[in-house]
């Protein structure tokens, strides 16, 4: 019987010694590696959060700057369209119809006739009297104008009288004193769209 506790007492203390120095340095091992394992686990688990929140920031500032180019190029976009519209728009209702109502109204004889009165009247009024020569559009025969001119302004004239050209409207020349006055359809409808362009502007666009 002691032979046998002995013995069993022997085997005891090989096993305390074998868990002592073998299972539990291996437990401790175990328990670092776990523990390191769970340290790096975790700073994956944090870098790959990190990455992520960058990704997500770089998808967020690229959908706003590419926000940003669309918005500007639609404003550009459309200060051009706009611009082409109100410049078809003062073409249709003003440059198109100026013409029109400038060419119809130098077609009349008795209105080339009156603008000329109107003129040298206000030329001898201004103390400007001098021969004149006056010029018209070939559309009209000098003598038909002439004819339809007040006597006062047929006594204005020079010898040479009514002349005609290839324009629409009146010029007037002096012979002795080296001016003239041009008020032929493009001087007309130059000076009427300086002064009525703008407040055309005001009333189709609030410019």
């Amino acid at each position: 019987m002691k032979l046998i506790d002995s013995s069993d007492k022997k085997v005891k203390k090989i096993c305390d010694v074998l868990v002592r120095e073998t299972l539990e340095p291996a437990k401790k091992q175990a328990e670092e590696i776990i523990e390191e394992a769970n340290l790096a686990a975790k700073k994956c688990i944090e870098l790959a959060q990190q990455k992520g929140r960058q990704i997500i920031e770089k998808a967020r500032l690229d959908v706003e700057e590419k926000q940003r180019v669309f918005d500007s190029s639609l404003k550009v976009s459309s200060q051009k369209a706009l611009t082409a519209l109100r410049d078809q728009i003062e073409k249709q209702l003003f440059s198109d119809e100026l013409d029109a109502q400038v060419s119809k109204y130098l077609s009349e004889k008795d209105v080339v006739a009156k603008l000329i009165d109107a003129l040298i009247s206000t030329l001898n009024k201004e103390g400007l009297k001098t021969d004149l020569d006056v010029i018209i559009s070939n559309k009209f025969k000098p003598e038909e104008i002439s004819a339809a001119l007040l006597e006062a302004s047929r006594l204005s004239l020079s010898d040479k009288g009514v002349s005609v050209a290839s324009m629409d409207g009146v010029i007037i020349k002096s012979v002795e004193k080296s001016f003239s006055i041009d008020v032929t359809d493009e001087a007309i409808k130059l000076l009427m769209s300086r002064y009525a362009q703008e407040s055309l502007r005001k009333i189709l666009f609030n410019l």
